[in-house]
């Protein structure tokens, strides 16, 4: 859960910066592409190689296009608009006036004034299409005449449409040049600058922290299930194999005894040691027997519950099991 989290909290700031910095940063500038293929390139490679020389490329390439695309983004258009819904800096009609009222007239007039450029494009191509298939009679110079005037009409509204747009752009460029002296939009430009550094660099840091906390976690998960396979296979084997059985309780048997006469033999009394241990374990190949029945008869049922529950509880306290043997005859 918290590797997807983290996954998608850094790609999700990463392409909102890349998108916000694409226009005035990425197709204007040679370092954009470059850094975006790079960090691409290396949060995939992180995935399988996250350590040494993968994540120490990852973390200067996060920095670098934290801090270059950052600073990309804030200088969007979106930035300053959205100061302006907040009213985090000086509006236009306040920077400017004048030049905002006159901008404001022009665009409104822009609109009919196309229309009307339209209108008058397609009045002289019916004009020139008519002129072309009437010859030899009198309404031809009718014909010729209404061409004329509604050409000098499109021609005129051309100019002024022309001349309107200019002023327009001159107008705009007017107004941004009052924004870029305001230093209010500055300073909101430097706290979004700011933000998108902090925003990115954290993420893809969280991102590289939860892939290095996992790594781990999934080894040991793959440890756990081998090792719950390979108890499992062995308890089979066991069930299958009586003379493994025997084996294996012989094998257990010979150490109980050899640690028994070993505790014993430590005052130096081993003759009376081998004794004790003979009284009390007897014949070591019949109890093995047994003890290989018992055993089959306890993983008889459900092998596999009783394997993996001792695998999933190991914090739990064993409980002394009590070896009951027959005396050997005296």
């Amino acid at each position: 859960m918290h590797a997807a989290a983290a996954t998608v909290a850094a790609l999700s700031f990463e392409i909102m910066t890349a998108g916000l910095a694409f226009q005035p940063f990425i197709l204007q500038n040679r370092l954009g592409y470059p850094l975006l293929i790079t960090q691409a390139a290396l949060m995939t490679a992180l995935i399988k190689w996250n350590k040494g020389l993968v994540r120490g490329m990852y973390v200067a390439s996060s920095i670098a296009f934290a801090t270059i695309l950052g600073y990309g983004a804030s200088q969007n258009p979106a930035v300053s608009a959205l100061g302006q819904y907040f009213h985090l800096v000086t509006s236009d009609d306040k920077l400017d006036p004048r030049t905002y009222e006159q901008l404001v007239k022009v665009q409104a007039q822009l609109p009919a004034l196309k229309d009307k450029v339209t209108d008058l494009k397609e009045a002289v191509e019916q004009a020139r299409k008519t002129d072309a298939t009437v010859r030899g009679n009198a309404n031809a110079i009718n014909r010729k005449t209404t061409f004329s005037r509604t050409s000098a009409q499109y021609q005129t509204a051309s100019n002024e449409l022309s001349n309107m747009l200019g002023q327009e752009a001159q107008l705009k460029a007017k107004i941004e040049a009052a924004r870029t002296a305001d230093p209010s939009r500055e300073k909101v430009k430097r706290y979004a600058w700011a933000l998108f550094v902090l925003l990115n660099a954290a993420s893809t840091m969280w991102y590289a922290r939860v892939l290095s906390e996992a790594e781990p976690a999934h080894e040991a998960a793959l440890g756990r299930k081998q090792r719950e396979k390979l108890v499992a296979e062995e308890v089979k084997a066991l069930r299958e194999n009586a003379t493994k059985r025997e084996a294996l309780a012989s094998k257990f048997l010979v150490g109980l005894r050899t640690l028994y006469v070993n505790t014993l033999a430590s005052n130096g009394k081993k003759e009376e040691a081998n004794r004790k241990a003979d009284e009390i374990f007897g014949d070591i190949h019949a109890l093995s027997q047994n003890a290989a029945q018992a055993f089959n008869a306890m993983v008889g049922n459900n092998p596999q519950s009783e394997t993996t529950a001792e695998l999933h509880e190991p914090n739990k306290k064993s409980v002394p099991v009590a070896l009951t043997t027959r005396r050997a005859p005296t």
